[in-house]
C-alpha cells in the first residue's frame, strides 16, 4: 500500500466517524422553519429583504454541509492521479449560423429612407437602411422608381458599412463606400447594377463634356461615368476645392478650399480646359457656405466659418457664368431680401450649410430650405417668398424642372435637419406641392 493511499483511508476513515454524510432530518427540519418565519420586507427606497441574525440551529445546519463539502474536496485533491493516457469526450462540431440576409424588400418595407436622388427625368433612387450605431444584423437596399410599382430594387452592404448618399448620373445614378472600399455601383435607368473603380483608371474630360458624365461626388472626389471610375478632384488640377457642383452642360464649379485663410473665399470654374476663378465680395467659409448652379446661373449663399458658423453674412450671384457678378453683404438688406437669414440654430456648433440646403427648378427658379423646415422660393435669385408645404422641408435636391425633397408629412418634427423624414415631394418651378410615394 501507498503513502498516498494510506493517508486518503484515514482521511475517510476520520470524517466518517466525526459526521454523517448527510445532517439529521429534525436539523434541517428546525433551519426550514427559521426561514419561513423570517419577514420579507422591502425599505421605502425598494432595496431587497435581508434575513435578520442567522439563528443557531441554522448555523449548525450550514456547519454540517460545510463539513460535507469539505470532505469532498478532500477527497479530491489527495487522490493518486490515474494511470494510463485519460480519454476526454470529443467535442461535437459546431456549426456556426450565419446571420440571415435582409431581402431588400423587408429593408425598404421596415427600414427608414437614408437619402435619395433624382435624375432630370424626374426618377427616384432611394436608399433606406435599418442599422443602428455598431449595429451589424441589418443592411441597406436600394430603390429605383418613379411611383409605388418600383423598377427594380436591391440589397447593398448587409453588415452595415454604410454608402454615402446616392448621385445623380444622367439617367442613372451612382453610390460610393461611406468608409473606404475599392468599389462604387452604378445603378442604369432599366435598373442593372455594375461596379464603379475607384482606381482613377481611364477618366477623362471630353470637351464638351456630356450632361451627366461627370459628377462631384462627396469626400472631395469626382465621378467619370463613361470610364466607370471615381477620382479625386485634385486630378483635375488647381488649387484644393471644399465642395462643387457639375452643371448639366458639363462645367464645375466648385469652391476653393480656404481653411487656413477664411477672410478669402474664391469660386471656380472649370470646363475641362481651364480653371477661371472669382474672389467673392462676402468673406464667408468655403465649408459651411452653400452653391447651387444650373446652366449659367450660380448662387453662393456664404455663412460665416467659426465661432458663427451657422450666420449668413453674404450673397453672391452670376447669370452670365461668372462674366459679372451680383453681390450682397450690407446686413440689413439680407435681411430684408432673405427671411431665412435671421433664423439662429439654438446649437452654437451648428454649421449653416448642415441646415440648409439649395436647388434650382430648372434654371430660373430656385428653392432654398432652412433649418426650421421653411421652404423659400426665388426667380430673380436676390429675394426670397415662402411656399406654404405641409410639414417641414429637408434636403433639396434638382430634378429637371423641379426639385424634390425630404418632408415630415406628419409635422411632427421641430427640427427637419436633425429628424428622420420618410416622406418625399416632388415641388414644381411654380411652387406646387405632389407627395411622392416611395415605398
Amino acid at each position: 500500500m501507498s503513502t498516498t493511499q494510506h493517508l486518503e483511508e484515514r482521511i475517510a476513515d476520520y470524517y466518517q466517524t466525526e459526521a454523517s454524510p448527510h445532517a439529521p432530518n429534525w436539523l434541517l427540519t428546525r433551519a426550514l422553519d427559521v426561514i419561513d418565519t423570517t419577514p420579507q420586507r422591502r425599505t421605502v427606497f425598494g432595496r431587497p429583504w435581508r434575513l435578520p441574525p442567522m439563528a443557531s440551529v441554522a448555523k449548525l445546519a450550514v456547519g454540517a454541509v460545510a463539513i460535507v463539502t469539505i470532505s469532498a474536496i478532500g477527497l479530491t485533491v489527495l487522490r493518486p492521479p490515474a494511470v494510463g493516457p485519460a480519454t476526454s469526450p470529443s467535442p461535437s462540431p459546431v456549426t456556426p449560423t450565419p446571420s440571415p440576409r435582409l431581402e431588400a424588400e423587408q429593408i425598404i418595407a421596415e427600414g427608414r429612407l437614408e437619402s435619395f436622388a433624382a435624375s432630370e427625368s424626374g426618377t427616384l433612387l432611394t436608399l433606406w437602411g435599418t442599422c443602428d450605431f455598431l449595429e451589424t444584423d441589418c443592411g441597406y437596399a436600394w430603390r429605383l422608381g418613379e411611383g409605388s410599382q418600383p423598377r427594380a430594387t436591391g440589397v447593398i452592404d448587409p453588415g452595415g458599412a454604410g454608402v454615402t448618399a446616392p448621385i445623380a448620373s444622367g439617367d442613372g445614378f451612382i453610390l460610393t463606400p461611406a468608409r473606404g472600399g475599392d468599389l462604387g455601383i452604378r445603378i442604369a435607368k432599366d435598373g442593372t447594377a455594375s461596379p464603379l473603380s475607384m482606381a482613377c483608371r481611364g477618366a477623362g474630360w471630353s470637351t464638351p463634356t456630356g450632361p451627366g458624365r461627370l459628377i462631384w461626388v462627396a469626400g472631395l472626389q469626382f465621378a467619370d461615368t463613361v470610364a466607370g471610375t471615381i477620382c479625386p478632384t485634385s486630378r483635375l488640377g488647381g488649387p484644393s476645392l471644399a465642395k462643387g457642383v457639375f452643371t448639366p452642360d458639363g462645367a464645375l464649379w466648385a469652391l476653393v478650399d480656404n481653411e487656413t485663410d477664411p477672410d478669402a473665399l474664391t469660386i471656380g470654374r472649370y470646363d475641362g480646359a481651364q480653371w477661371r476663378y472669382h474672389d467673392l465680395a462676402p468673406r464667408g467659409g468655403s465649408w459651411t457656405s452653400v452653391i447651387a448652379a444650373a446652366g449659367s446661373n450660380v448662387v453662393v449663399l456664404q455663412a460665416a466659418p467659426e465661432p458663427s458658423p451657422q450666420q449668413l453674412v453674404g450673397l453672391s450671384v452670376t447669370t452670365d457664368a461668372g462674366a459679372t457678378w451680383s453681390e450682397v453683404v450690407d446686413r440689413d438688406v439680407l435681411e430684408r431680401d432673405l427671411p431665412f437669414f435671421a433664423y439662429r440654430s439654438p446649437d452654437s456648433q451648428a454649421w449653416f450649410s448642415g441646415y440648409t440646403t439649395m436647388a434650382f427648378a430648372g434654371s430660373a427658379v430656385l428653392y432654398v430650405a432652412d433649418l426650421r423646415g421653411d421652404l423659400w422660393r426665388s426667380t430673380d435669385f436676390t429675394t426670397f417668398d415662402q411656399v406654404s408645404v405641409p410639414g417641414g422641408v429637408r434636403d433639396l435636391t434638382s430634378a429637371g424642372d423641379a426639385v424634390i425633397a425630404r418632408i415630415d408629412n406628419e409635422g411632427t418634427c421641430r427640427y427637419p435637419a436633425v429628424c428622420q423624414l420618410n416622406d418625399l415631394v416632388r415641388i414644381s418651378a411654380d411652387g406646387s406641392v405632389e407627395p411622392l410615394t416611395v415605398r
